[in-house]
């Protein structure tokens, strides 16, 4: 992402936030940068279709259609970007600009993404899935949950770790390497390079992050 579109989508985010009544502020933590196809947001009996610069709140359930792709920037800067046929619930975003801390957690039912972790402090960011957490030191890494829910996450730079649900753990060091979560009983298998299954499966959120500029700034707010 370049400083000038970094810079541009947090002063759409920052006026996101502070716009509207403050319970409003409260629920709102991203914006999305860049929508194709058909990608929607769900939060409790609201259900809307997301286009470009719509803001995403807490709690919201963002899912992704066939040919449908996103990407999400958080107000701490975290990058995410979904591939097609993904399902993601945003939990839990709170970030302070002043102390450059917060926390941060999500859950990934079924899909593919790319997680580029942002200005929060590494130990408070975790990704769910139904089978494993994955847990953030400073990180870009790409995770897929299939259909049973099998996590595999494969690291891009900085350390990931990922466990099962009995907090059994693999920690993944060297970028390409890969490990997976088969069960929530299963032990993470030993980091290994990537298959030529899962890199395939990958190729969605594989390629440069990129962001929308002017475009962003038409929030629907």
């Amino acid at each position: 992402i370049s400083g000038r579109n970094v810079s541009c989508i947090l002063a759409v985010l920052i006026t996101l936030l502070i716009a509207g009544t403050p319970a409003d502020a409260q629920q709102r933590i991203g914006a999305t940068a860049v929508v194709a196809n058909s990608v929607t947001g769900t939060l409790g009996s609201e259900f809307r279709r997301l286009v470009v610069g719509s803001p995403v709140s807490k709690d919201e359930v963002i899912e992704t259609g066939p040919k449908g792709s996103s990407q999400i920037i958080f107000a701490d800067e975290t990058v995410l970007t979904v591939a097609p046929l993904s399902k993601i619930v945003l939990d839990e975003v709170v970030f302070d600009p002043a102390a450059q801390d917060g926390e941060f957690v999500i859950s990934v039912a079924v899909g593919a993404m790319r997680f580029i972790s942002g200005s929060i402090v590494a130990k408070k960011y975790r990704v769910n899935t139904p089978t494993g957490i994955v847990g953030i030191r400073g990180t870009i890494f790409d995770l897929l949950v299939d259909q049973s829910g099998a996590t595999t996450v494969v690291l891009r730079a900085g350390v990931v770790t990922i466990s099962n649900l009995a907090n059994v753990s693999q920690v993944i060091s060297q970028p390409g390497q890969a490990s997976t979560v088969t069960s929530s009983g299963a032990a993470p298998t030993p980091p290994t390079p990537a298959s030529a299954s899962v890199t395939q499966k990958l190729k969605a959120v594989a390629g440069p992050t990129t962001t929308a500029s002017s475009s962003a700034l038409k929030l629907d707010i």
